[in-house]
């Protein structure tokens, strides 16, 4: 029988989390790593990111940052240029960074459903084409979409 890191070996492996620098993609990010990943964290502030790249390569993990806003389709090209040149492949995608607002739907103001949108839908399909294009080119990987998209459509809906 496996032991439980036998089955989670990601030694080799190239993940890129999006929204990796805080919360729930920080500990994915940490996850990652400590399963043998060499990870890169993206987000749109490089301030969010260089404390927990220096945390997780105290550790003893290969971690990088790259600024990426999602929302941004030369963020995202330039993100998978990026990856292309520097790594050659993407194996894991992580589209971890999301954006919420709590309001009802009768007071949900437009310029934040616009942002919500923005961030939890394009951002994540961008995202998905570019690096996804990648991971066609190479024949594998996987691509995993953090619920919270998903979780948003249901608070915003939810009368």
């Amino acid at each position: 029988m496996m032991s439980t890191n036998e089955l989670f070996d990601l030694n080799g492996q190239i993940s890129v989390v999006t929204g990796g620098a805080r919360g729930l993609g920080l500990s994915i990010s940490e996850a990652l790593a400590q399963a043998g990943s060499e990870v890169i964290i993206c987000s749109r502030k490089i301030e969010n990111y260089k404390e927990q790249i220096g945390h997780i390569k105290a550790m003893g993990h290969k971690c990088e940052g790259i600024k990426c806003d999602i929302t941004n389709p030369e963020d995202v090209r330039i993100l998978s240029k990026y990856m292309e040149r520097e790594y050659g492949r993407v194996d894991i995608l992580v589209n971890n960074a999301a954006a919420t607002w709590e309001a009802s739907i009768f007071d949900y103001p437009l310029d934040k459903w616009d942002k919500v949108m923005n961030t939890n839908v394009t951002g994540t399909f961008l995202c998905c084409q570019a690096l996804g294009g990648i991971m066609v080119r190479q024949r594998k990987g996987k691509i995993l979409i953090y619920p919270q998209q998903q979780e948003c459509m249901v608070e915003i809906l939810n009368i």
